[in-house]
């Protein structure tokens, strides 16, 4: 009898080591759809028109999209992103000297930012063309300090804008700090960005012709611009996210509220804020409302697989179907 107890609970013991794992992420992901990674170094800044580092771009990728994007596969290839297609390169001669030269795009159309606290009632809009003028403009902004802003001064105005914009700027300080008699700390105090820029007239770089439509124009030849927009430096991003995301918002948790850690985008993924510690965890969530999805959804099958190579690099993860997407920080 004392044998049989010996076996039983050999038994025991033995089911109870059978029955642990050495899976380290939690049990109930076991049947969902995750793609676990370690990053080395937490996020230090998500605004893609400052940012210029491999880990951050690790998070940009997935969350903004440009209007043309480097092919997955063959990185001196180029494929339309938020652009219906690559726009051939318009030169206008004037007695035999090039005049201005232009680039006509053409976005998709139904593409729609998250839904985020910023837009009214939390519903995030449609993209149209009027948002590039402003991404543009704020690339000229010497105060956001774009890395690649000495190559867009080929586009027309783009320099003279940002000119404008740095005196602009100094003025309002100046008012602002006579109004209220402390000295501007951009720590603390912020002037939106939607509305001086709007102050300052147009971009003449910049011309919309479509809802869905707009020309960017150049003084001179510079192909290799189209290489630089296949970046994120000019991707779609919201000015109600720049101007609600500022140094004058409290921060009452872990959830970052200025723009430069909380990003707005139309790509594949967004951050879960729930989840979110910028130094042990970031958990990117599948975009519900991404145009991606709808778009294949509505392609006859004998183009899904031309579709899917074209968009392969816009989001790798949601055509194995990859619900969420799991960075840990590790040692």
């Amino acid at each position: 009898m004392a044998l049989d107890k010996k076996f039983i609970v050999l038994y025991i013991v033995f089911g109870y080591f059978m029955a642990c794992s050495n899976n380290p992420y939690p049990h109930e992901d076991g049947t969902t759809k995750i793609f676990y990674t370690a990053f080395t170094s937490s996020p230090k800044n998500l605004d893609p028109q400052q940012t210029y580092t491999m880990a951050d771009l690790a998070y940009l990728r997935l969350i903004y999209e440009p209007l043309v994007d480097y092919h997955y596969l063959d990185s001196k290839r180029l494929i339309p992103a938020l652009a219906k297609k690559i726009p051939e390169e318009k030169v206008i001669y004037e007695n035999g000297v090039v005049k201005e030269v232009r680039y006509s795009f053409d976005l998709q159309e139904g593409v729609h930012f998250i839904d985020d606290p910023c837009f009214p009632g939390g519903k995030g809009r449609e993209l149209v063309a009027e948002d590039f003028s402003y991404i543009f403009k704020r690339a000229s902004d010497p105060f956001v300090n774009c890395p690649v802003a000495s190559q867009l001064v080929c586009i027309k105005g783009f320099k003279e804008f940002g000119e404008k914009a740095l005196k602009e700027r100094a003025r309002r300080i100046a008012e602002f700090e006579e109004k209220n008699k402390v000295k501007f700390d951009p720590e603390k105090h912020y002037l939106k960005s939607k509305e001086m820029y709007d102050s300052l007239g147009d971009f003449p770089g910049i011309q919309v012709t479509g809802k869905y439509s707009f020309d960017m124009v150049m003084n001179y030849r510079y192909p290799q611009i189209m290489y630089w927009l296949a970046m994120r430096f000019i991707c779609a991003l919201p000015y109600e996210a720049v101007d609600f995301y500022n140094p004058t918002v409290e921060m009452t948790s872990n959830v970052p509220m200025r723009f430069d850690m909380r990003p707005v985008g139309t790509g594949a993924y967004r951050i879960l804020w729930e989840e979110f510690r910028k130094e042990q965890k970031v958990v990117l969530k599948k975009n519900e409302t991404w145009w991606g999805d709808k778009l294949l959804r509505h392609t006859p099958v004998f183009q899904k697989n031309l579709l899917m190579k074209m968009m392969l690099n816009l989001a790798i993860g949601r055509k194995s179907g990859l619900e969420n997407l799991s960075h840990s920080l590790t040692a």
